[in-house]
């Protein structure tokens, strides 16, 4: 059976002439593929070229990927080197951080030393004002003790500020460990406040990986430059805020004085009547005072009495009426081996930091016999009762020798 549209195969000719099939194609038709293979010997030729191509193009690149090592890698290098280096406060020497260790305190005593010198000009200003307004308008009762409670104000002041500024700034000096510590604790803050950075850093670009493309550049020309012009990883010049003479490096002299000072302080007290020196007294006195939880600035004017010994002692913190508690006045006595009401203090009306203290090894009633005997009497006297001696020469706290 034949298909309607395929020719007969038989040789008689259809009425209406032959009928041809054809197709129409486009020019630029491929036409149908044929799958032809290459002959073996074509392949043979070919693979050795292909190995040659590949070889040359890894040479590039490995040429190409050397190129930007040598010129990017090192500045990069540099780059971490710096942040090491800044993180690490690497660029402080130890004298710097000492300084600055020293710097803390030495602002607080300007500031207090400021703080009463500013309280004084205060006070000074009040106070003429007022005079200027009692010249002008005249006083009242109430006007006159203002002015006078006022002038006792400045007064005190006056004496705080001449005793601040007597008191010069000593520097305590850090050791090795401290300066070690405080460089650590620098270090420390410094990376606390680069981890954020870090990791919004981190995020931005995880979420956003074009940003990263847009870094590389400035990456590229960052570690371009730092290749060419390397930074100098050195100690800086300490700055000039920090060239004070306060904060000056102590020298070998101050060094050993202080060694020699304070190697470990003895500051066990003992008796006065051990003491031949005025300078063995002053310095019994303040152990004691010290044994006793008393500030002492300094023992002065140490002088010896008929009765006993004499000295004004200067309080750094305090009053001297801490003097007058009963624990400290009985233990003072005890420390001191004195008669049972043998120390005497009496505050410095005119500097309220000092005090005068009197310490009494012998009744002033006592005479010296064998100067008696080589002098002899200048006037006729007779015995004196006993008990009126003994109520005459009771002392007080708050009584001194002589006014008995």
């Amino acid at each position: 059976m034949h298909h309607p549209h395929e020719p007969s195969d038989s040789a008689e000719l259809d009425p209406l002439g032959e009928i041809v099939f054809a197709e129409l194609v486009d020019d630029d038709d491929p036409g149908p593929q044929q799958d032809a293979q290459e002959p073996p010997a074509a392949a043979a030729q070919k693979r050795p070229r292909r190995r040659a191509t590949a070889r040359h193009v890894a040479y590039c690149a490995r040429t190409a990927a050397g190129a930007i090592a040598q010129h990017l890698l090192p500045g990069l290098r540099h780059a971490l080197a710096a942040a090491r280096h800044w993180l690490r406060a690497g660029y402080m020497s130890d004298d710097e951080i000492r300084r600055r260790i020293i710097n803390k305190p030495l602002e607080a005593d300007l500031a207090r030393r400021e703080e009463a010198r500013t309280a004084v000009l205060r006070l000074e200003n009040k106070l003429r004002r007022k005079v200027n307004d009692a010249a002008a308008y005249g006083l009242e009762p109430a006007e006159k003790q203002a002015i006078v409670h006022l002038n006792q104000e400045l007064r005190r002041r006056r004496n705080g500020l001449a005793a601040v500024q007597a008191v010069p700034f000593t520097a305590e000096q850090p050791t090795g460990e401290q300066i070690r510590r405080a460089r650590s604790l620098m270090a420390l803050g410094r990376f606390s406040a680069l981890v954020p950075v870090l990791g919004t850093a981190g995020a931005v670009i995880t979420h956003f990986p074009a940003t990263l493309l847009g870094a590389a550049p400035l990456l590229a020309t960052g570690g371009w430059w730092l290749t060419h012009h390397p930074l100098e990883l050195t100690e800086r010049p300490i700055p000039k805020d920090l060239l004070l003479p306060e904060l000056a490096p102590p020298t070998d002299e101050d060094t050993k004085a202080h060694a020699s000072d304070n190697p470990e302080e003895d500051l066990t007290p003992f008796p006065i009547a051990q003491a031949t020196t005025p300078e063995e007294v002053g310095e019994a006195l303040r152990r004691a005072l010290l044994h006793e939880g008393q500030d002492v600035d300094q023992v002065t004017d140490v002088v010896q009495e008929p009765w006993g010994w004499s000295a004004r002692v200067t309080f750094r913190t305090g009053t001297p009426d801490a003097l007058n508690k009963d624990d400290t006045y009985k233990g003072l006595i005890t420390l001191l081996r004195l008669r049972r009401t043998g120390l005497l203090i009496e505050g410095d009306p005119d500097a309220g930091e000092a005090c005068t203290v009197r310490m009494m090894l012998r009744s002033p009633s006592t005479r010296n016999s064998s100067a008696t005997s080589r002098t002899g009497p200048r006037c006729p006297c007779r015995s004196p009762n006993p008990q009126t001696t003994a109520s005459r020469w009771t002392p007080s706290r708050s009584s001194s020798p002589s006014q008995a």
